[in-house]
């Protein structure tokens, strides 16, 4: 998982960028790295959509923590 999310990490960086507000980045980048283990783990293969793109529809809840405070 750990490489996986190292893989990963321009996503999660680029989405930390883009939510960036308020809060503090190692917030959002904790948050970040919350939902896309979730979305490692409930990707499906046969479904047709590549790995990053379920992990970035799964990043954009990211912002709602910067609505949240």
């Amino acid at each position: 998982m750990a490489n996986l999310l190292q893989s990963l990490g321009p996503l999660i960086t680029r989405e930390v960028q883009r939510a960036s507000g308020t809060l503090p980045d190692s917030a959002l980048t904790a948050e970040a790295k919350k939902w896309a283990i979730k979305a490692v783990k409930s990707y499906e293969p046969g479904r047709g959509v590549k790995l990053s793109t379920h992990v970035m529809n799964y990043l954009q809840k990211v912002r709602r923590l910067n609505y949240q405070y």
